[in-house]
């Protein structure tokens, strides 16, 4: 506990430029240093906020972040010297502090990374500064503050220093001193030597975090210091090292992150940044610039690193943003003169968004104050609402921040109930399915139930360190128990699961270093091991197929890639980090940007070339395939049009400019069917779900339903013929019907899993045997990876690099190579050959969008459909060279390659298409479309929402609404597919609609229903 310390009370608030720290919807540029080092500059402030991670403590509600942030504007307040020198501060303890005032005795709260926000007086309490959603009053001769979005409590002592942070049950997380210098930390969870670090200092400046393990073992970060008290080293727990360098100013100048690494940052006379070199030419100190100036007191211009750094940053292609009195963005002007535009609330958040296309996004904080939003609507009518009837207790003071109920787009309702403490305890939908948890008296969980399994549900034991040790399968099914243990600094160790155990181990910097599979009875499988660069990226992985090598530049990024037996990948970045040229067994393709670095242009290896077109909000528009400079000839043509939401309006596809054949030409709609008449713009009717489409070629119309869970439940002449599916309360499909006659009947025991005759799983989860298709045979390693098949298509055996199943390797006689991330994270197909076929190469945008292929020395392109899915392939000759259509959940139900030569493997959903079992690959899992769901469990468990408690669901039960690229539940990754050629622009921010929050600095452009309370993924449950 913290001892009273003889700090001065100030004479008058500490007075700090508004944009310090990580403030909520600031616009801010990111520079990505090292895995540890983050660094970003706020367009509207100049603020340069660089932050690191130094160590990390587990805790039962969150863990404690140890490391230290700098923020320029900081330099020259009375709070410039924090416990790391000037601009510098802790991002946990001495510098989480309170500031009084006796002037006026107001208390300034100096938050995480620098946030900096005044509470005044306003009657015996204190009146909230936007920059925060807290309470804040008095505690004894302190404080006491406390969190309305986490219920979390921070303790203050009389002088403002941390004393102890208690999360909604009460566990704290204790912060120690010796007067007024911070002694140390101890978390809430682990053992009692492991959770707890050592602060020591040297000059009354931070000099080093020490950790000592359970087995004595010790890891310790070291700060050092130059002759004038400034940050000069940052030595982390194993020999990476990074060092500053400071301009007279005290401006942070130079940062260097390996010998041949640094970055280069200029300022005004104000601290605000002017520019951010990362160097790349060492000799001539060149490199990729990001240049911003500050043209107004409402205004900054910032030029991107492919623009002329002898101009001004005002007469080269630039984005200007125009700013509120808080620093925040409330206009950008793109270099296109395209513009969009935000409104905000007194807390920071966005009131409304309306795009470049004129589409408004309109969010209604009706309660708390402002605080809490009760309604979203999107720029075409779709809306989604929330209720906040709780009333606050004295157990659960923050319990009318959080919602009772909610409305989603569809007009269905569900429920949210709470535990004294205010712990998430049920969520129950429109269908009164309900997700029932339990929780021991320290929050943690003790008990998660599925809707449909009553009270038999999975149960967890933790050991005295509140360490979760077992987790316990709900009975009427064969999974095993799994149990796990912790390293002496509480990192997972080992997963025991059936008979196999996985161990796991870490470098001192907590980057997974290999993992190990053993067990009496497992399948023998390789152990995969990493290693890593200095700035943390990873540079070699070995595994069952060799070794793979990674080499990057001095931005991070990837730019030559080796595996075994596979020809070297090499990638070419420009100054903006856009992809212009990549090169492998084919050649090279090149890649072409506008000034918004959106793709404009691609060239194949063979000379094909591509052209796109863009709205103003950044969707594709137009996309030419083997074309000329003004696209007056073209072997194929798409154009998408898309509505104020950013959703596809109607696809249509034509071959042969010679003489134009369509070959898709599908319209959508989101309101519902009526006969006879057009799409309804009618913002009242707008449902945020696919409700029909129209193929424009047969004239035919295909009508969705969907239940009050928002599955599908009938698709209407959908490419012939009319399906319709019943649920069980988990999301399980149960039946089928085809033209009015059940093609299908499955039953489920209370693991989800499909009990119907010749269905069979093994007591991890996996699924053995499939009745339709019918697999004979489905057999696995310790990995959990698919390695053998026996089904329709034949036998294949299958392997994978690393220890997930994203890179498929090998598929029977089908060699598969992966390239870089996509925009889902997952490594993508770049190649594939088939026996003694030509090598197949897969023709990616940037972003990782498959667009076609190239197989011998012939180009072809993919024809997509709403969800992504190839629906034909055409050749740069103008000619139809496959077609494919599909039932609503992705089963083919007509194929033809004639014209290929060998078959696709990228199918349903930009999945990858297995012959021989008749699965389908989506990043981590197997997709069995005949049964409409995925025969592995999700890696990740949701307890508390029964719309993510199957985990075998595949994409909500909603496959022409959604589809899941990642093989893992990703709402974003699921709600985006329907938008997936849409380009981000270069406004930061987010709009925090109720249907998602903030993510990425993507600007939510509509609503698809509302997602909330969901406790937290726990990894290795149980479907209950």
């Amino acid at each position: 506990m913290a001892a009273d310390a003889a700090a001065a009370q100030l004479t008058d608030p500490p007075s700090v430029p508004k944009g310090t720290g990580p403030v909520r919807n600031a616009t801010q540029v990111s520079f990505s240093l090292t895995d540890r080092l983050q660094m970003k500059v706020n367009v509207g402030s100049g603020n340069l906020l660089l932050t690191s991670t130094e160590l990390t403590l587990p805790g039962i509600a969150g863990n404690t972040t140890l490391g230290a942030s700098y923020n320029s504007l900081l330099l020259g307040t009375s709070i410039a010297n924090g416990s790391l020198g000037p601009g510098w501060r802790s991002r946990s303890g001495a510098d989480v502090r309170l500031y009084e005032a006796s002037s006026d005795n107001s208390v300034t709260y100096v938050a995480a990374d620098g946030v900096v926000g005044k509470f005044t007086v306003s009657g015996s309490g204190y009146k909230t500064p936007g920059q925060f959603k807290a309470t804040l009053e008095h505690n004894g001769s302190g404080w006491k503050l406390t969190e309305h979005d986490s219920g979390k409590e921070l303790f203050f002592t009389s002088d403002g220093l941390l004393d102890k942070i208690e999360d909604r049950n009460d566990n704290v997380t204790d912060y120690t001193w010796n007067g007024s210098q911070w002694s140390g930390v101890t978390a809430d969870k682990g053992v009692e030597s492991g959770k707890t670090v050592a602060v020591s200092y040297t000059d009354n400046k931070i000099s080093k975090y020490r950790q000592v393990g359970a087995d004595n073992s010790a890891r310790q970060a070291s700060y050092a210091y130059d002759s004038s008290g400034r940050l000069q080293t940052i030595q982390s727990a194993t020999p990476r090292k990074v060092m500053f360098d400071y301009s007279s100013a005290g401006d942070l100048t130079k940062i260097t992150t390996k010998t041949d690494t640094y970055v280069l940052i200029t300022y005004d006379g104000q601290h605000r940044v002017t520019s951010v070199n990362q160097v790349t030419d060492n000799a001539t100190g060149q490199g990729s610039v990001t240049r911003f100036a500050y043209t107004s007191a409402t205004e900054t211009a910032v030029a991107d690193p492919r623009q002329d750094i002898s101009q001004p940053v005002t007469t080269v292609p630039h984005t200007t943003y125009t700013l509120d009195d808080e620093e925040r963005v409330t206009k950008a002007v793109d270099p296109e003169g395209n513009e969009r535009s935000d409104s905000y609330t007194p807390f920071g958040d966005v009131a409304s968004s309306q795009s470049p296309e004129g589409g408004t996004v309109t969010n209604s904080f009706g309660t708390n104050a402002g605080e809490s939003m009760t309604k979203s609507a999107s720029p075409t009518g779709a809306s989604a609402s929330a209720a906040y009837a709780n009333a606050a207790t004295s157990t659960n003071p923050t319990a009318n921040f959080q919602p009772s109920s909610s409305i989603d787009t569809q007009g269905n309702s569900s429920s949210y109930s709470y535990n004294g403490a205010g712990n998430q305890t049920s969520s129950k939908d429109a269908l009164a399915a309900e997700a029932k948890v339990d929780y021991n008296d320290d929050g943690t969980l003790k008990k998660s139930t599925d809707p449909g399994n009553d009270s038999n549900g999975t149960t967890y034991t933790y050991d005295t360190n509140k360490q979760l040790t077992k987790a316990t399968a709900p009975t009427g099914n064969n999974l095993a128990d799994k149990s796990f243990t912790y390293d002496p600094f509480g990192r997972l160790k080992t997963v025991t699961n059936g008979a196999c155990t996985t161990t796991y181990t870490y470098s001192d910097e907590d980057r997974l270093m290999n993992v190990a599979y053993s067990g009496t009875g497992c399948p023998s499988t390789t152990a995969v091991a990493y290693d890593y660069g200095q700035t943390g990226n990873l540079i070699t992985r070995t595994d069952a197929t060799g070794t793979t090598t990674y080499q990057y530049d001095q931005l991070n990024r990837l730019r030559i890639r080796t595996a075994t037996n596979t020809p070297v990948q090499t990638y070419t970045p420009d100054a903006a980090g856009n992809l212009v040229k990549l090169t492998d067994g084919r050649g090279t393709t090149n890649y072409y940007y506008n000034s918004r670095n959106w793709l404009v242009r691609m060239d194949t290896a063979g000379g094909t070339r591509y052209n796109f077109k863009y709205d103003k909000n950044g969707n594709r528009t137009h996309e030419y395939f083997a074309t000329n400079e003004t696209n007056s000839t073209w072997a194929l043509h798409t154009e998408t049009t898309y509505d104020k939401s950013d959703r596809p309006l109607r696809i249509t596809s034509t071959r042969n400019s010679a003489a134009p054949a369509k070959v898709f030409d599908d319209t959508y709609c989101y309101a519902k069917y009526v006969s006879g008449e057009a799409c309804s713009t009618d913002k009242a009717k707008d449902t945020g779900l696919r409700q029909w489409q129209k193929d424009e070629i047969a004239s035919t119309v295909n009508e969705f339903s969907h239940d009050k869970g928002n599955r599908l439940t009938k698709a209407t002449s959908y490419n012939g013929k009319t399906y319709e599916y019943d649920y069980d309360t988990n999301g399980n499909r149960k039946s089928v019907k085809v033209d009015g006659t059940t093609t299908q009947t499955l039953t489920f025991n209370s693991a989800n899993q499909v009990t119907t005759t010749n269905n069979a799983y093994e007591n991890r989860g996996n699924q053995t045997k499939v009745s339709a298709p019918d697999i004979g045979t489905l057999s696995y390693n310790a990995a959990n990876q698919l390695t053998y098949a026996y089904g329709p298509g034949g036998e294949a055996n299958y392997t994978y690099a690393g220890t997930d199943q994203v890179e498929l390797v090998r598929a029977g006689t089908t060699k598969l190579d992966y390239g870089m991330d996509d925009q889902y994270g997952m490594a993508w197909l770049q190649s594939w050959t088939n026996g003694t076929s030509p090598t197949a190469y897969v023709e990616r945008d940037g972003l990782g969008t498959p667009l076609g292929l190239r197989m011998g020395t012939t180009d072809y392109a993919y024809v997509l459909d709403g969800t992504g899915s190839v629906v034909a392939v055409v050749g740069s000759n103008s000619t139809v060279a496959a077609t494919y259509q599909y039932d609503p959940y992705g089963t083919a139900t007509s194929t033809s390659e004639t014209g290929l030569g060998q078959p696709n493997i990228t199918r349903y959903a930009g999945g990858t298409y297995d012959k021989a079992s008749t699965l389908t690959k989506f990043g981590q899992r197997w997709y069995d479309s005949s049964e409409g769901r995925f025969t592995q469990q999700d890696n990740l468990s949701f307890v508390g929402d029964p719309a993510r408690g199957n985990r075998y669901a595949y994409a909500v039960s909603n496959p022409v609404n959604y589809t899941d690229p990642t093989g893992m539940y990703d709402w974003n990754a699921m709600v985006n597919t329907w938008a997936k050629d849409t380009t981000i622009g270069l406004v930061g921010g987010c709009v925090a609609t109720i249907f998602e929050g903030c993510a990425g600095g993507a600007v939510a452009g509509g609503v698809g229903g509302f997602v909330t309370g969901a406790i937290d993924g726990v990894n290795d449950g149980f479907d209950d």
